[in-house]
């Protein structure tokens, strides 16, 4: 659902790598003490990405997507697919602008000139 507003102007960097999800295998445990708790799965770091989707990577067990393939990725932090959620609010009457910064880092986004100049503009 859009937020109660009539108009949005989303600013968020892409195309950085941005973890998607994580490959992990079981661990083999034996537990000598009942008062000590063991992980039973473990990230996968020899797990390969066989084949799949452009714009995929999979390094140490983690799961990234990249700008390389059909598709657009994430700031760092946040998937692509999550940010450009608010693009569906136009579907509730909401009136959306979004601003994708080419290479602009979730955390250091702020500090990115090309930022404060979007915001300015708007």
């Amino acid at each position: 659902d859009a937020p109660p507003v009539s108009r949005v102007i989303a600013i968020f960097g892409i195309n950085e790598p941005t973890e998607i999800g994580a490959v992990y295998r079981r661990r083999c445990l034996l537990v000598e003490d009942d008062h000590k708790v063991e992980k039973m799965h473990t990230l996968d770091p020899s797990a390969r990405l066989v084949s799949g989707k452009g714009g995929l990577t999979l390094k140490g067990g983690v799961l990234l997507e990249t700008e390389k393939g059909a598709g657009k990725s994430g700031d760092g932090t946040v998937p692509f697919a999550s940010m450009n959620h608010c693009r569906s609010w136009a579907n509730d009457g909401c009136k959306v602008k979004v601003v994708e910064l080419q290479g602009a880092d979730h955390r250091e986004i702020l500090a990115d000139s090309n930022f404060h100049q979007t915001v300015l503009k708007h």
